[in-house]
């Protein structure tokens, strides 16, 4: 037994091409002999209530992970490969909430702002679409593009009104899944869409970049800021952002932060119900965590003290560094 067996382990496609045949023939010989011992086998285990259950086995996205660990260990996957398929395996599990750009660093114009500030808003704005909204951005009216702005200056020598400019942008619900946001995005014929909770309230704004982010990490932008990205300190602590999402931050904190919010900075303000302070040390989770920096209204960093000998981080900042 072990011989053949070590034979096609070796040479897969090879055992598969010579075996083929004769496996046909075997199971044309043998059908109705296969076919008494099966049902026999049924019939006597039915009295137990014990339904026969198939040969496939269907992994599980953690044991596909696991396979994607051993491929990059064995050489057969790069670690930019693997972060990738890692990336679509979890990109389900994504709901619209994880990946918007949250309501307070949502760039939006006032419908009464006059036609050349708002010319200045939109040239000095890194995105070429703009939400309007009058009032408060829980009411929001469409959006505006730098493109129909400028074609139309060009035009007529004068800047158009936001009537002019309007165009609608789809409200998505909070919860939604990330697959399900794209088959959303086609069938409105939009690359973005309006966040909003259970209330009708406007909680962000997503946009189909996000769900590529999702996938690829960050794509380079000479017109928007480079994200804040982790960053190992002499003492081997980790410095956060506080804006970052929870799961990314997991390997870090070596234990999974979970709640309503969705970011490191949001989950602190959560569990201690109140803004800490700059400098205050604090257990979350069970994990030694300082804040660094505060802002006026949220956290901006954090210093996590990772429990020594951490392989685990160890691990993450080399599959990293590799894929940089």
């Amino acid at each position: 037994e072990l011989v053949p067996k070590s034979l096609a382990l070796q040479f897969p496609e090879r055992a598969a091409l010579l075996t083929y045949v004769p496996l046909r023939w075997s199971m044309a010989l043998y059908r109705g002999f296969i076919w008494l011992l099966n049902g026999s086998g049924f019939l006597l285990l039915k009295p137990f209530g014990v339904v026969p259950g198939g040969h496939e086995h269907v992994h599980s996205p953690q044991e596909i992970a696991l396979l994607l660990a051993e491929s990059h260990r064995g050489g057969a996957l790069s670690a930019e490969a693997r972060l990738h398929l890692e990336r679509g395996l979890k990109l389900s599990e994504r709901t619209v909430r994880q990946m918007m750009t949250p309501r307070n660093e949502v760039s939006a114009i006032e419908a009464s702002t006059p036609p050349a500030e708002m010319l200045r808003s939109m040239l000095e704005s890194p995105y070429s679409r703009l939400p309007v909204y009058r009032g408060s951005l829980d009411t929001i009216l469409g959006t505006v593009s730098t493109k129909d702005a400028v074609g139309l200056f060009a035009a007529t020598g004068q800047m158009p009104t936001l009537e002019q400019l309007l165009r609608p942008i789809p409200f998505a619900p909070e919860s939604l899944r990330s697959h399900h946001l794209v088959r959303f995005l086609q069938q409105q014929r939009s690359s973005k869409a309006i966040v909003v909770d259970e209330h009708g309230g406007v909680q962000g704004i997503v946009s189909i970049e996000d769900v590529l982010y999702e996938l690829f990490g960050e794509i380079g932008d000479e017109l928007k800021e480079s994200e804040p990205a982790p960053e190992l300190l002499p003492d081997g602590s980790v410095r956060l952002p506080g804006s970052m999402r929870l799961d990314e931050a997991e390997p870090y904190l070596h234990t999974p932060w979970e709640g309503r919010v969705t970011t490191v900075g949001g989950h602190i303000v959560a569990t201690l119900a109140r803004l800490p302070r700059q400098g205050e040390e604090l257990e979350i989770d069970g994990v030694g965590v300082t804040v660094s920096e505060m802002g006026p209204t949220a956290v901006r960093w954090i210093v996590v003290h990772p429990k020594p000998n951490d392989a685990q981080l160890e691990s993450e900042l080399a599959v990293q560094e590799e894929v940089s």
